[in-house]
């Protein structure tokens, strides 16, 4: 993962070593779904590979997944720089859930895995709070060595899934030199059904994975879109995401004129295109060629009555947008 190497290499490679490592470790990969899917209906788009894992919760299956992400809650904030987030709002989340009586496997494997792909081991931290006992044993059991910090508050580890389901999590860090301070790399997630435990989740993405490695500040520098956007300014950066959260729901098939709360998100990311690409002084033209630039690089070739329809629909709302 060189920082001098094209990202969509790096992203590729990742997800390579992710999918040998956990097949060798005799994991089943679940296959990946569209994010408007609605294949949890606990949410209106997929926002991690949980969704995908909860028809195994209580199972004896080891499961793994990588799949196409969505968090929005920041697009109600997008133009405020004070408050930009350090996370995109699309990227692809890295996944894995095994019964809870294989908490301390997954703990050894996922610190086997990132040591594989070139993590110090002695950079890493784990992060517990004081009153998980039970996390707190796997991880003096599983993996003796590695450094520990206690934390008095409780509440920073819940995890709530909905439908009475629950978790506590175990936190692991990596020491980034830019802050001079360690940064999540992962989530362990103990799962809970009322009090009876019903698996274990490792949780991360393909992002954060990398912008650890690399001791970047901003997810979306590290993406895909990086290798044909700059990403210096915060206007850069939130067109950039733009870019990708539209391409995404465009190559889905929603639109933007549609009254379900996923056409209204695909609205806001076409409004915030336009108004980012006039900062910067993008022409409808060039938008448009980015965004289909970007979903070649995601999905390979597209056929061209798609990209035709795609083309023809952001014209549309770009317009519609740029006469307000």
């Amino acid at each position: 993962m060189e920082n001098k190497t094209p990202y969509l290499k790096i992203h590729h490679k990742l997800e390579c070593s992710f999918i040998n490592f956990f097949e060798s470790k005799g994991y089943q990969r679940l296959a990946p779904v569209p994010i408007s899917s609605h294949v949890d209906r606990s949410v209106y788009l997929i926002n991690s590979a949980t969704n995908l894992f909860k028809p195994y919760f209580s199972s004896n299956h080891c499961v793994f997944a990588i799949q196409h992400c969505m968090r929005t809650q920041t697009l109600s904030d997008y133009y405020n720089e004070e408050r930009e987030s350090q996370y995109p709002t699309t990227f692809d989340s890295y996944g894995a859930f095994v019964p809870a009586s294989l908490l301390c496997k997954i703990l050894k494997d996922t610190i086997e895995l990132f040591s594989s792909i070139g993590f110090e081991f002695l950079k890493m931290r784990m992060r517990i709070s004081c009153n998980d006992i039970t996390l707190l044993s796997a991880v003096s059991q599983s993996l003796p060595s590695i450094r520990v910090e206690l934390d008095e508050r409780s509440e920073k580890y819940d995890h709530k899934y909905g439908n009475g389901i629950t978790g506590r999590a175990i936190k692991l860090d990596y020491y980034q030199e830019w802050q001079k301070k360690h940064k999540n790399l992962c989530y362990f997630i103990l799962i809970y059904l009322g009090s009876s435990p019903v698996g274990v989740e490792l949780a991360t993405s393909d992002q954060l994975i990398i912008m650890r490695f690399q001791n970047k500040k901003y997810g979306i520098s590290v993406s895909k879109i990086a290798d044909i956007l700059p990403m210096s300014a915060f206007g850069e950066r939130r067109f950039a995401d733009s870019v990708v959260g539209a391409a995404h729901l465009l190559y889905e098939g929603l639109k933007p004129n549609s009254s379900t709360t996923n056409g209204r998100t695909l609205k806001k990311y076409i409004a915030a295109l336009q108004y980012f690409s006039k900062l910067l002084g993008h022409s409808e033209n060039e938008v448009i060629s980015i965004v289909l630039k970007y979903i070649t690089m995601e999905y390979g070739e597209v056929p061209e009555y798609k990209k035709l329809y795609i083309s023809e629909l952001l014209a549309k709302w770009i317009a519609v947008y740029r006469a307000k």
